[in-house]
């Protein structure tokens, strides 16, 4: 696996320990987190897949929020003179994301979970029984368990 070695100021480094910090407290305080607990590694190296994406799943809502920041410091077109998404399709997915985001968190806070893999044991046929989840949630869940390498219960 490559590795990639990049030198920062102190201050900087201090800030991104307290950032991580930060991040593993809502993992400690029950939030669903996509990577749990974090360090300063963890953490850069959730950016850099977040950041490959750009390249890799353009249409995910990880590289469309890390195209905006790329966009925000000057970065905003690719080799071939386009921007990484077009802007119009960037607002409507995170449209879309967000609010089938909204409704998996209200309906995961309605069941009770506290991790992933409580979602995964509980089996698919349960989320597809349970109200206010429909397709769209469904997609989201799968999507989430296995990016997590959690499979359904049978």
């Amino acid at each position: 696996m490559p590795a990639f070695t990049i030198d920062i100021r102190d201050e900087e480094a201090e800030a991104l320990r307290e950032l991580a910090r930060r991040c593993s407290a809502r993992h400690h305080q029950g939030a669903l987190t996509s990577h749990g607990a974090i360090d300063v590694h963890g953490l850069l190296r959730m950016l850099a897949e977040d950041a490959a994406l750009v390249v890799l799943r353009a249409g995910s809502w990880e590289a469309s929020n890390l195209a905006g920041v790329l966009e925000a410091h000057g970065y905003s077109r690719a080799d071939n003179g386009r921007h990484f998404v077009n802007s119009d399709d960037v607002d409507a997915i995170a449209d879309e994301f967000h609010d089938v985001s909204r409704r998996l968190r209200g309906v995961l806070n309605q069941e009770g979970v506290n991790s992933w893999a409580d979602v995964a044991g509980r089996g698919r046929k349960y989320w597809q029984d349970a109200r206010n989840c429909g397709r769209a949630l469904l997609d989201e869940i799968d999507g989430e368990l296995r990016e997590r390498g959690l499979a359904w219960a049978k």
